[in-house]
């Protein structure tokens, strides 16, 4: 720290010391003011990444049920088509007779 000669300054040392305080104690507060400020970004962008995966890990289980239950469908349809081709060759195979 460089140190200065009091007989540079023509102010009285006790309003010296009062100003320079003041200027200390204004910068501390403005580095702590900067410090809190920096931790609520850092959770807010974290919770952000946090509600992000959880909407992402939810779509993904949302996806894979709607695929499995496309999948379903199709098979309820496959089976629905050749229960009514059964019925019908039954039937065609009944007015034959």
């Amino acid at each position: 720290m460089e140190q200065v000669e009091l007989s540079a300054f023509k102010s009285p040392l006790r309003i010296l010391v009062r100003s320079f305080r003041r200027s200390r104690d204004n910068w501390k507060q403005k580095c702590l003011r900067a410090k809190k400020d920096i931790k609520r970004f850092k959770n807010k962008a974290s919770d952000a990444v946090k509600g992000r995966d959880q909407w992402k890990r939810k779509f993904e289980r949302m996806q894979e049920r709607t695929e499995s239950l496309e999948a379903e469908l199709a098979q309820r349809r496959a089976e629905s088509q050749a229960a009514a081709s059964v019925k019908k060759s039954r039937s065609r195979t009944a007015a034959g007779r």
